[in-house]
């Protein structure tokens, strides 16, 4: 399944990510002290680093990837609890600590059909 989230202007990203996940959790994926500072990457010209537009854009294929099998509510919790094969962390933790392959791994295990 494609997430098509590398195309997407990084505004892009954030704007989806609020929608979705809200400031706090962008806060917690990019290491941001305030989280409502998310914002400015929409509303100015500022934007995050590059280390921080991959976690953001890691965090939006996962969310899209459990979202388009299970909806976004179930997406949400998704993020947010603690999850066996990432060492019992959430994919948000997980991302933020740049696991951003394993957070997507994740993620696809989580939404493919069980035997």
């Amino acid at each position: 399944m494609e997430t098509y989230v590398d195309e997407m202007s990084i505004p892009a990203v954030v704007t989806e990510l609020l929608r979705e996940l809200g400031p706090t959790l962008i806060g917690e994926i990019t290491g941001l002290r305030v989280a409502s500072d998310a914002v400015f990457w929409v509303n100015t010209g500022l934007r995050p680093s590059a280390a921080e537009a991959e976690r953001l854009r890691c965090a939006l294929a996962v969310f899209r990837v459990v979202a388009a099998h299970e909806g976004g509510d179930r997406a949400r919790s998704f993020m947010s609890a603690d999850n066996p094969q990432l060492d019992g962390m959430s994919p948000v933790k997980a991302i933020s600590r740049d696991r951003l392959n394993e957070a997507l791994d994740a993620a696809y295990a989580h939404v493919e059909p069980k035997e």
